[in-house]
This record gives structure tokens, C-alpha cells and sequence, in this order.
């Protein structure tokens, strides 16, 4: 993931010990896919939609910015791939682009407040869930 500026004013729609939680939780599960795929191999292993709304998650949290080309690399998929998987994702209302104001050739590709909040969600329910 590249690093980009950072996201300012970005409310946390979770308390601050859950949201630490969550993004715990999914740093956690986006190195052990990573992990996975590199023993593998990514193409055994193709959920570029979660990778990216994983990768998306953790920036967010982290109040950084994520490029599409950045998207598309933590995703592990190639470019031409991941804008398709990027199209799915706005068209279902979990992502937004907005244009870099300081470079024309960029786009900043963020997570909807609705898909943080259903993530941060899915990790508490994560949390929260009974030993099997």
C-alpha cells in the first residue's frame, strides 16, 4: 500500500477501543492472506473485493489515503482487474473516488461511511463471537 496524506476529519463511527479492535483484527487477516498467497500463490486464492475493502479498512482507520493504483497492488491482482473489481465496488456503494487536487493523474479511493461502519461491524461480531 502506498502511503499518501492523511484523511482529516474522518469521524470514527465506532468507540475507540472497538475501532482499535477491529482494525487490529483486520491487519490480522490482510497479512495472513498475504501470507497465504505467497505460499500459495495469489491466483488460487482470488477474493480481490475483500483484499481491497481489507486494504481500504486499515488506511481508514489509519487516516491515510489509498490510491487506485495502491488499491489494485493490495489487492495482489493486476491494475486492469482491480478497476473492474473498483467498478463493483462503487457501483455497490462501498467505495467513492475522488480526484487528487495536486496531481490530475491520481484518484483517492476511500470506503463509504456505510462500508467502515459495516466493517467495523463485521469485526465486532468477529470479536464477539462464541469459541467453536
Amino acid at each position: 500500500m502506498l502511503n499518501g496524506p492523511t484523511l482529516i476529519g474522518l469521524p470514527s463511527p465506532v468507540p475507540a477501543a472497538a475501532n482499535e479492535t477491529a482494525l487490529e483484527m483486520a491487519r490480522k487477516l490482510y497479512r495472513d492472506r498475504q501470507r497465504r498467497s505467497q505460499h500459495f500463490g495469489a491466483d488460487l486464492f482470488g477474493e480481490p473485493a475483500w483484499d481491497m475493502l481489507l486494504d481500504l479498512y486499515i488506511a481508514a482507520c489509519e487516516k491515510r489515503q489509498v490510491s487506485t493504483t495502491s488499491a489494485c497492488i493490495g489487492a495482489n491482482v493486476p491494475v486492469a482487474t482491480g478497476l473492474r473489481w473498483l467498478q463493483v465496488l462503487e457501483t455497490r456503494g462501498l467505495v467513492s473516488r475522488k480526484a487528487d487536487a495536486s496531481d490530475a493523474r491520481r484518484v483517492w479511493i476511500a470506503l463509504t461511511p456505510t462500508a467502515r461502519r459495516d466493517m467495523s461491524a463485521y469485526f465486532a461480531g468477529m470479536a464477539n463471537r462464541p469459541a467453536d
